[in-house]
């Protein structure tokens, strides 16, 4: 299965983008740029979900181009704080110190992105907080390393103060005719066609303590944080393939061809490197349908028909009984006492 490894990362990244497009735009060119990248424009108020790395690369720089805006990547960035990527986000800031922040982030990323790393290494008297995209053949991600690098300002400022700069910046793809505009944002040197992004933090602010703060909810644990996010299953690769169809039933699409030209393959490859795992796309599919079910019937106060049809079943009593066979209990059942019977893994 090694083949269908596909980098996973969560909505939570695209920050403002839909927001930006939407003034900027339209809500039609919005429309379209979701549809262009094949990802259900649903998606928007379901940003737990797990999405291919290279369409969250490709919406960024498709959006700067509708917008024509070079700067566009480090705008949304701007925007972004630490809380805004949920759980995982509020579990950097819990850490005592800065150093421990970031050490936090190197440990954990994988929880809400597949493939990419952080790095915190020494440089003479500085620090350099370094990432490093999952590579991804054919995407460009020049905007999306844009919006990177202030998503890592705001948590290093959280510590140093809200007027915090780097002493420079390193950026991992060449320099362009418009980079002077990113120079100009950033207002620091900047190093291009570095290996990774980076920012260099003197080394003696490490040891920042972090500022007294009133949390509105407990800080999370790293085994509340992997418990809650990390992805499902032993397999990464059934993993993502799995992902990519749940996501694709937020707007009720089932088909094998869709999800393989999500991941990036072909359908007959993608069904035989599932057969050589010991699955099938159906198999997934109707995991993935069920589990769906069970978040909806808990979460929304959809009726189970509803519920059939979104989840592409064309008679809801299908869904009733492939959700018994599964739970032990019949959705309804499921809805008032909020609980799985025993049932197989996928």
């Amino acid at each position: 299965m090694g083949e269908t490894r596909v980098p996973m990362t969560r909505a939570l990244g695209m920050g403002a983008l839909p927001t930006f497009v939407e003034e900027g735009a339209g809500h039609r060119q919005l429309q379209r740029l979701f549809e262009r990248q094949q990802l259900p424009f649903s998606v928007i108020d379901n940003r737990e979900m797990r999405m291919p790395f290279a369409a969250m690369q490709e919406l960024f720089e498709h959006a700067a181009r509708v917008l024509g805006d070079r700067t566009f990547g480090l705008r949304v960035g701007q925007q972004m704080t630490h809380t805004g990527y949920g759980l995982w986000g509020r579990y950097l800031a819990s850490a005592p110190t800065l150093e421990g922040a970031i050490r936090r982030a190197t440990e954990t990323l994988w929880v809400y992105q597949s493939g990419s790393t952080t790095s915190l290494t020494r440089h003479g008297g500085h620090a350099l907080w370094r990432y490093r995209p999952a590579v991804v053949a054919g995407s460009d991600a020049t905007q999306h390393s844009d919006h990177v690098l202030p998503t890592m300002l705001t948590l290093t400022r959280f510590y140093l103060g809200a007027k915090w700069l780097p002493d420079w910046y390193e950026l991992d793809y060449k320099r362009d005719p418009d980079a002077g505009l990113v120079e100009d944002w950033l207002d620091r040197d900047v190093t291009f066609g570095a290996p990774a992004l980076g920012i260099a933090i003197r080394a003696d602010q490490l040891a920042t303590r972090r500022p007294p703060v009133t949390m509105s909810e407990p800080m999370p644990s790293r085994g509340a944080v992997i418990a809650a996010l990390a992805p499902r299953g032993q397999n990464d690769s059934l993993g993502a393939v799995k992902d990519v169809i749940t996501l694709r039933l937020l707007d009720g699409q089932t088909d094998l061809e869709g999800a393989a030209q999500l991941i990036g393959r072909g359908p007959r490859s993608l069904q035989a490197d599932l057969s050589r795992a010991g699955t099938s796309y159906r198999a997934l599919l109707e995991a993935a349908r069920l589990e769906r079910g069970a978040a909806l019937l808990q979460d929304s106060q959809e009726s189970v028909t509803r519920i059939a049809i979104e989840l592409g079943y064309h008679e809801p009593t299908n869904f009733t009984r492939a959700f018994r066979r599964w739970s032990g209990v019949t959705p309804s059942d499921f809805r008032s006492d909020g609980r799985l019977g025993s049932r197989p893994s996928p």
